[in-house]
């Protein structure tokens, strides 16, 4: 039988596998490295980022923007207060008004809205609409009017707005939202005013259907006080037109002494300034 011995088995090159071992621990050293490398690139790129948006912070807060924004965000609360305390509602129209120029006719609504008492809340309603309209945002404003719970005052904003139709130069627009105004007093008004502006825009024939339906809507009136003011509005119109005759009898309508004396030296005025245009100067501060 033969014997068989077992031989150690050793390495055909010991000095090859110890050259592997030191080549895969530096390249573990460089793995381990380069994530070290990278994490604190990635920290460092956090702490970056956290200081700049730190001083971006800084430099926000004290920007005229950050100012405006904040003053924007407490008005709110401080016109609360306002409200509540009673104290002069003039400050409130015009923060309203403001809020509106800036294009936040949203939040000035929804500001008035929530205005208890309901004199005060229709007041700064009629104030936000005539803002409206005088921007030029007259579907808005038209919109906002009607919502306008005390009849008056809702009559009164269509007046408002009407008149910043007329004095824009869009009379035609004025005048069909001036014929759907309820109360013959307000509608009155409204027409007087789109008349003035057809006559200031030499367009007489629509200027006289104006003052027409001013005459027929102050006829309507049912104070003699208010009939008297817009019939010598009307006469006062006429006057501008030349009509002089219209004019006179309509003025004769006029049961105020002093409306009456109003629309009869409209009268006197125009027609000495068409004898003499150089005259127009010497009435000025009249017209």
């Amino acid at each position: 039988m033969k014997k068989t011995t077992l031989a150690k088995r050793w390495p055909e090159d010991p000095e090859k596998d110890v050259n592997q071992q030191e080549r895969e621990f530096i390249q573990q050293s460089e793995l381990t490295a380069r994530k070290l490398l990278y994490w604190v690139a990635t920290r460092a790129i956090f702490v970056i980022i956290a200081v700049l948006a730190a001083v971006g912070l800084i430099r926000w807060n004290n920007s005229d923007e950050s100012q405006i924004n904040m003053v924007f965000h407490e008005s709110f609360q401080v016109a609360r207060l306002a409200v509540i305390d009673r104290e002069r509602f003039e400050n409130i129209e015009a923060w309203l008004r403001t809020l509106v120029i800036s294009g936040e006719s949203h939040g000035a609504l929804k500001a008035a809205r929530t205005i208890v008492d309901a004199d005060l809340r229709s007041r700064a309603m009629v104030n936000i609409v005539e803002a409206l309209a005088k921007a030029g945002k007259t579907d808005e404003a038209f919109e906002a009017a009607r919502k306008i719970v005390d009849t008056d005052y809702s009559s009164q904003a269509m007046v408002n707005t009407v008149e910043a139709l007329a004095k824009a130069g869009k009379t035609d627009e004025a005048f069909e939202a001036a014929r759907k105004i309820d109360g013959a007093d307000y509608r009155s008004r409204a027409m007087a005013s789109v008349a003035e502006a057809m006559i200031k825009n030499r367009e007489a024939g629509k200027a006289k259907s104006a003052l027409n339906e001013a005459q027929r809507a102050a006829q309507q009136t049912t104070k003699a006080s208010e009939r008297s003011t817009r019939l010598a509005a009307v006469a006062i119109g006429l006057a501008k037109l030349h009509h002089y005759r219209l004019a006179r009898e309509t003025a004769d309508l006029c049961t105020s002494p002093g409306n009456k004396l109003a629309a009869y030296t409209a009268i006197l005025r125009e027609y000495l300034i068409k004898r003499n245009p150089n005259l127009e100067k010497l009435f000025e501060e009249d017209i």
